[in-house]
């Protein structure tokens, strides 16, 4: 398996992989690919894009996507998604992407990645394996207009 710099402008298979995913268990979202392909080149088009997939072959098992801030005195990635097909889920593809996004943002003088997830998920257990943890002096805060 190849994991690498995401560098293509072409998020059709991304838009497809991330539709398929979110649409499963455990997440049961509604996303159509036309709608997932916005999201994912909106992050793509942002300023200090960071992004890395993997791949077998042709096959896409899964992608990372964010772009690095200004902060203080230093930068913070944001990572925005993650995503990783369902076949392939607890076979090393996350942890490997994570790696080597973690490597790219080391080389970059990039210290800090900020993320939200579902609280109680499996993805929130993959995180904190990975050695992250859950900010305790900020929220997330949402209003429905």
């Amino acid at each position: 398996m190849r994991v690498e710099a995401l560098k293509t402008l072409d998020l059709d298979p991304h838009a497809r992989l991330y539709s398929a995913v979110f649409n499963s268990e455990p997440w049961n979202e509604n996303w159509s690919v036309a709608n997932a392909s916005q999201r994912l080149n909106c992050y793509r088009s942002t300023p200090n894009f960071i992004g890395i997939e993997a791949h077998e072959g042709e096959t896409l098992h899964g992608f990372i996507i964010g772009n690095f801030e200004p902060y203080q005195s230093g930068k913070v990635y944001v990572l925005k998604e993650m995503c990783v097909a369902t076949q392939v889920q607890r076979k090393g593809v996350g942890a490997q992407m994570l790696s080597k996004l973690h490597s790219i943002l080391q080389d970059s003088k990039i210290e800090t990645v900020n993320l939200v997830t579902r609280k109680g998920s499996d993805a929130e257990s993959f995180y904190m394996q990975h050695g992250y943890a859950q900010a305790q002096r900020v929220g997330l805060y949402i209003k429905n207009l």
